[in-house]
């Protein structure tokens, strides 16, 4: 029989985050290590920006890894290894909860995971 984690890990698995409000010139942080544990690492995130507000995410709260997303728009961050993000709003005016909202995607095995694993286990023998 094959387990719920077993499929997670064959398939991946894609997480829907809604964000609260934000308030002129302010910042949100979301840890994504207490509310999603289990499913950790995550190896993308999209920020679909709802809002009328040019938004900056943190990622990790790294202060060099940054992206801009526009108002109205929508952005992939990927290749990261993902436990938090800080989402801070640039335009001066507030973001209503929900205009906000993450994908957080953990993707399946691929031939190139899967090579490395097998590739580990020999190494320790």
């Amino acid at each position: 029989m094959v387990t719920r984690e077993e499929i997670r890990e064959r398939e991946g698995i894609r997480l829907n985050y809604i964000c609260g409000a934000i308030s002129a010139d302010s910042f949100d942080v979301i840890d994504l290590l207490g509310n999603y544990e289990k499913y950790k690492p995550f190896d993308a995130v999209y920020v679909f920006n709802n809002s009328s507000s040019l938004i900056k995410v943190y990622v990790n709260e790294n202060e060099d890894n940054f992206q801009m997303v526009a108002g109205k728009t929508e952005k992939k961050i990927d290749n990261i290894n993902l436990r938090t993000l800080r989402i801070e709003e640039k335009s001066s005016s507030n973001i209503a909860a929900g205009d906000i909202v993450l994908t957080l995607e953990k993707t399946g095995i691929t031939a190139d995971t899967l090579a490395k694993r097998i590739a580990r286990k020999l190494r320790w023998l």
